[in-house]
């Protein structure tokens, strides 16, 4: 049973790696069905992650220290439902996610010198949201969270091996990982 319509304009914020990060929403409920269209304010910065290449025990490398810039599409389709005061929903990220990885060449080389970067992309990138409408059914609160995916790297102008194919790891998994933070939406 649905206590509230939730139809119409959002707008708020999701914490990242203890950044705010704008949102807006345009949704349109019918039952306990839940569509619409999201709008990310910022869709490029630069953080500091460790990458654990996925074969590290076999190659023997650790974590490598980066530098990591991030690009995603600021439009994307919502789809979910809502279960009295609870609203889960999937967004979909409308174009691909990119991400550029900047490291020291010797980490994953050893001997080497200089910087190196590499490149990756996420065609169909999805978060799932999951939160509870307060009493006056005006503010949406909750957790976000990107499934787990592993990402094959191009380096320069030829792809890596399976020694350089990352995900993000243990702590930072920010981008690629589990429950990644907190969302906040209030309706205009």
């Amino acid at each position: 049973m649905t206590q509230h319509d939730l139809t119409g304009t959002w707008r708020g914020h999701y914490e990242q790696n203890g950044q705010r990060r704008g949102i807006s929403m345009r949704v349109l409920q019918r039952g306990a069905l839940l569509i619409g269209a999201m709008h990310d304010d910022e869709t490029m910065w630069v953080t500091k992650e460790e990458l654990q290449p996925v074969d590290h025990d076999e190659v023997g490398i650790g974590p490598v220290a980066v530098d990591l810039l991030t690009v995603l599409p600021a439009e994307s389709t919502i789809e979910g439902e809502v279960d009295g005061a609870r609203v889960t929903f999937e967004k979909r990220y409308r174009g691909k996610h990119t991400f550029t990885v900047f490291f020291d060449h010797a980490a994953l080389h050893p001997g080497a010198e200089g910087q190196a970067s590499a490149n990756a992309e996420i065609e169909s990138h999805r978060v799932v949201y999951d939160g509870q409408l307060d009493a006056t059914g005006n503010v949406l609160r909750g957790t976000w969270r990107i499934p787990v995916a592993t990402v094959a790297f191009e380096d320069g102008d030829e792809e890596t091996d399976d020694a350089e194919q990352s995900r993000i790891d243990g702590e930072n998994e920010a981008l690629l990982g589990e429950d990644c933070g907190e969302f906040e939406l209030r309706r205009e």
